[in-house]
């Protein structure tokens, strides 16, 4: 697993690693809201402008990826990895 230097976070690329560490990090069932605040957590320690609308379809893109290779179900918007 890779470190991510928040500080260091300045383009969307960054931001949908960031995003995807989060999922990953995930030991227990969760909420795309849960990791949309999570990285707003981590995204107000960084000196990349994002907007809300743009962190939403990030991580909803980034779940429909999990989900298309497999690794993520999801039952009535709460997710559990497959890893």
């Amino acid at each position: 697993m890779c470190f991510i230097n928040i500080s260091k976070v300045e383009n969307k690329q960054d931001v949908q690693n960031l995003v995807t560490g989060l999922i990953l990090r995930q030991e227990a069932e969760f909420t795309e809201h849960r990791i949309i605040e999570l990285a707003k957590k981590h995204l107000n320690n960084s000196s990349y402008g994002y907007n809300d609308r743009d962190l939403k379809g990030i991580v909803r893109d980034t779940l429909d990826y999990f989900k298309l290779d497999g690794d993520l179900t999801c039952k009535q918007g709460t997710y559990l990895l497959n890893l």
